[in-house]
């Protein structure tokens, strides 16, 4: 149990303050190989600062920030071909919105 709190923690600590709200993600790649989904999206606050997230077996961890969409564009890039390369099938999601939710 304290695992887990230290785990939401250091994810609330590492999340940047813009990532709380609800965000339309300016791209949103899907990845698929076997049973397996991964995910890689950009958001922004106001088109200033972006944040690349990566999501692998459920869990979204931001895995670059920039105050340029291009920087961010680049680690979706770097992410989507690493993926290819090892047999995943990716595609970009059109219109996609990211929300916040607790399950109950």
């Amino acid at each position: 149990m304290i695992k887990l709190y230290i785990s939401i923690l250091f994810l609330l600590i590492s999340i940047p303050s813009f990532a709380v709200k609800k965000l339309e993600p300016v791209e949103y790649i899907l990845c698929k190989h076997a049973k397996m989904v991964r995910t890689i999206h950009i958001t922004t606050d106001d088109g200033k600062n972006c944040a690349t997230t990566y999501t692998k077996a459920g869990v979204p961890r931001i895995v670059g920030t920039g105050v340029s969409l291009k920087g961010c564009i680049g680690f979706v890039e770097n992410i989507r071909g690493n993926l290819e390369e090892a047999n995943w099938k990716c595609r970009p999601v059109p219109k996609a919105s990211i929300e916040n939710h607790v399950d109950e």
